[in-house]
C-alpha cells in the first residue's frame, strides 16, 4: 500500500447485541477511512465498542449492516474460510492478554504464523522480528519466564513476522505498568510504514503515539 492510500474503508457499519430484552447498539451507521502506512488510535471508554470494531475489521465478527474493505478484500462479503485466510496472510493481531502458548518458547510462538502460511526462512525471519522488538536474547525463554511487557513484545513480534498489511492491537497495554506500556507503544510505532497499525486504547496519553486519533462516540467513529 502506498502512502495516502486507504488501508481500511468502513461504510455504513452497524452492530448491536441483544442483552436480555434490551438491544444494545454498539455501532450505528459508522463510516471511516484509515490511511495506509501510519499508526491510528481508537479511543473510548470501556464498553464503547473498540474491541467490537477491531473484531469486525478482522472478520472475526460480522456486522448487522455495512461494508468493510481490508487489503482489497470486502471482509463483509466473503465466507468464514476466506476471512480466516485473510487474517492469516494479511492481518496481525495483538491481544490485551498476550495469547501466547505457554508450552512454546518465545521464538516458537513468533514462528507460528510462518508455519501456518508455509513460508520459507522461518528461523531467520523469527529472529529478525524478535530483534525488532528488542528480545533477540529471549528466543529460548518460555512465556512464564517473561515479564508482562516482554510477553506483549513477543506478541507484537508474532503479529509482524509475516509482514502483514494491517496490524490490529486491542488494548495492548491494558495489563502493563506505565513504563512497559510506553515501550509497547514505541515498539508498535516502529512497524508503521511497512504496515498500517490500528490500536484500540482507553488512554488518551498513549494515543499520542499515533498520527491519527479517532473516538468511538454514540456508535460513530469520529475525529476528536
Amino acid at each position: 500500500m502506498t502512502a495516502g492510500s486507504i488501508a481500511v474503508l468502513i461504510r455504513g457499519l452497524s452492530k448491536s447485541y441483544l442483552e436480555g430484552s434490551h438491544r444494545r447498539v454498539v455501532l450505528n451507521n459508522a463510516n471511516a477511512k484509515f490511511e495506509a502506512g501510519i499508526m491510528h488510535a481508537i479511543t473510548g471508554p470501556s464498553g464503547s465498542g473498540k474491541s467490537t470494531l477491531l473484531n469486525l475489521i478482522a472478520g472475526i465478527d460480522l456486522p448487522d449492516y455495512g461494508e468493510i474493505d481490508v487489503a482489497e478484500h470486502r471482509v463483509t462479503s466473503i465466507g468464514e474460510t476466506p476471512r480466516t485466510l485473510l487474517r492469516r496472510q494479511h492481518i496481525g493481531i495483538v491481544f490485551q492478554f498476550f495469547n501466547l502458548i505457554a508450552s512454546l518458547t518465545a521464538a516458537e510462538n513468533v514462528m507460528l504464523p510462518l508455519e501456518l502460511n508455509n513460508e520459507s526462512a522461518r528461523k531467520e525471519r523469527t529472529i529478525e522480528a524478535l530483534k525488532l522488538v528488542g528480545l533477540q536474547d529471549r528466543c529460548n525463554s518460555f512465556p512464564a519466564a517473561l515479564s508482562g511487557g516482554e510477553r506483549q513484545r513477543v506478541a507484537i513480534a508474532r503479529a509482524i513476522v509475516h509482514q502483514p498489511k494491517l496490524i490490529l492491537a486491542d488494548e495492548p497495554t491494558g495489563n502493563l505498568d506505565e513504563q512497559a506500556a510506553r515501550q509497547v507503544m514505541s515498539t508498535l510505532a516502529k512497524v508503521r510504514g511497512q504496515s498500517t497499525v490500528i490500536v484500540a486504547t482507553h488512554s488518551s496519553e498513549l494515543a499520542k503515539f499515533c498520527e491519527r486519533q479517532w473516538q468511538l462516540r454514540a456508535g460513530h467513529i469520529e475525529m476528536p
